[in-house]
């Protein structure tokens, strides 16, 4: 069999590889990798099958592994930073992306230079020589939405979704997004979602659909792999046009919400998820594994130091390491004046919110450190600035204990590679508010922070470079609401009817 990759021939039978119709000097258990990731490049080829096939099963060290793979890198004009060719699934294995051509023979090959398949029956545009190198990120074209309205008019409106889309995404520092005046060639021709990636060098395209009816919108979007052009995730929005600008405004700002995590769960992030209860635990890994991603749920009450801690040596054990921890536990008191606060309310909230933190924290240390590096984002409160009746005593306490918890870790261990950041919302829409005295009405909530807006901050503090650390985020609502009810009844709430 013949491989033609880049501008190298590797042939299988005469078991050489050349480049512009010269052999290239290759180790032997170098060309073995190559060979097997090329014939195995519809999927991810793991550790374990490289030993068996390569090293006949002996025990092989990392390093000598991440050796060969460096080598096949530069034999075919590739390299780590790149991963135009072969790419590395942290934790997992590898995986060969790059364009192939294969068939022939050895003669007829060899006097050819070999170039990267076209594919364009449906796209009058040349092709370029070679396909543009993958970026070291997650990279993304979006191409035009098309209006399927039939009104040419109406075509200012799909195209404000598309270059709001690329503006929003942009904005977004962990993804590689191809610029406006290179995916709008694209307008108005059938593509090829896979030539398209080819084209301009990317992991992933999102494509979409407008159709207008009198004072009503549906838009269609997908989200596609663009090496097989598999679909990753679609979703449909039915909106009014009360208002076209908020209308734009609103789907970009959910089409971006939609694809970021499935943009990462795709690019191998393994994540565990953990609570109490395992049924909703559940509902989270099925929408990652949906997205592609591996996860995986463990339902274990984090007030118990002896689970916390098995639950990160379970991690370690299971996917090989930590990268991130993201402490999001949140748990608060019927009572919220230290006047009523009864004592095992306050050691629950204290446990849940300061020492589970800490338990998990030291817990992932001791790895993290050994490879130089590691990530914990620690969802604290605007509580833990502003004491007050809102949160309650306690909570504030402990939200006030987590943030200098992390600013202690940032201190003493940044040396080490370790980055800590806390991150304190104001009020966000989630379940923990109907433990409130006085629970929030929909108008009410309709002012407060999603807890996507939340993940969005996790995420930018988890995806930036190493080099980089945002040691706090403080988030509030764009609308301050009226607390004065609130108030009035969590300064009463568990106290005796006659209280002053």
């Amino acid at each position: 069999m013949i491989f033609c990759v880049n501008d190298c021939l590797i042939d299988t039978d005469a078991y050489e590889l050349r480049r512009n119709g010269k052999p290239v000097p290759v180790q032997p258990q170098v060309l073995d990798l190559l060979i097997l990731l090329l014939e195995n490049r519809d999927r991810l080829v793991t550790k374990d099958e490289m030993i068996d096939r390569v090293w006949h099963g002996r025990i092989v060290s990392d390093s000598a592994l991440d050796s060969r793979i460096k080598s096949a890198r530069q034999a075919i004009g590739d390299s780590g930073t790149s991963q135009g060719f072969i790419r590395t699934i942290r934790g997992r294995g590898f995986r060969f992306v790059g364009e192939v051509r294969e068939g022939g023979d050895s003669r007829s090959a060899g006097a050819a230079q070999p170039s990267p398949l076209v594919e364009r029956d449906t796209m009058p545009l040349a092709a370029p020589s070679a396909p543009p190198p993958l970026p070291d990120k997650p990279s993304i074209a979006v191409l035009p939405f098309t209006n399927i309205s039939g009104d040419p008019e109406q075509d200012y409106f799909s195209d404000g979704i598309t270059e709001d889309i690329i503006t929003a995404l942009s904005r977004l520092r962990w993804f590689f997004v191809i610029a406006r005046n290179s995916t709008f060639l694209y307008k108005g021709h059938a593509a090829d979602v896979r030539q398209v990636g080819r084209d301009l060098g990317v992991r992933y395209v999102l494509e979409g659909s407008v159709r207008r009816s009198g004072q009503r919108v549906r838009i269609t979007s997908q989200l596609l792999e663009a090496m097989t052009g598999s679909p990753l995730w679609t979703e449909r929005y039915d909106r009014e046009l009360t208002d076209i600008f908020a209308v734009q405004d609103d789907i970009t700002a959910s089409v971006t919400a939609a694809i970021e995590p499935k943009l990462l769960a795709a690019e191998g992030a393994q994540v565990v998820v953990t609570g109490r209860r395992q049924e909703p635990l559940d509902v989270v890994v099925a929408e990652i594994e949906k997205a592609r991603g591996r996860a995986a749920a463990r339902a274990v009450d984090i007030e118990d130091r002896t689970a916390a801690v098995e639950l990160v040596r379970w991690t370690i054990k299971t996917f090989g390491r930590v990268d991130v921890l993201v402490n999001n536990a949140g748990y608060s008191s019927r009572a919220r004046s230290i006047r009523w606060v009864p004592k095992d309310e306050w050691d629950r909230v204290i446990n849940v919110n300061l020492n589970a933190v800490y338990t998990l924290t030291q817990a992932v240390l001791p790895d993290m450190i050994e490879r130089g590096g590691g990530t914990i984002v620690t969802v604290s409160s605007a509580a833990a600035l502003r004491p007050g009746l809102i949160g309650g005593a306690p909570y504030g306490a402990a939200k006030a204990g987590v943030r200098n918890l992390m600013g202690h870790v940032h201190t003493v261990l940044r040396g080490k590679g370790i980055r800590a950041t806390t991150i304190m919302p104001g009020e966000v829409d989630t379940p923990i508010l109907s433990r409130r005295p006085f629970v929030p009405d929909a108008k009410a909530r309709a002012t407060m922070m999603q807890a996507e807006d939340v993940a969005r901050a996790v995420l930018l503090c988890a995806t930036l470079p190493p080099r980089t650390v945002i040691e706090e985020i403080v988030m509030s609502p764009t609308i301050a609401r009226d607390w004065s009810a609130d108030i009035a009844v969590a300064a009463r709430q568990g106290g005796p009817d006659n209280a002053p």
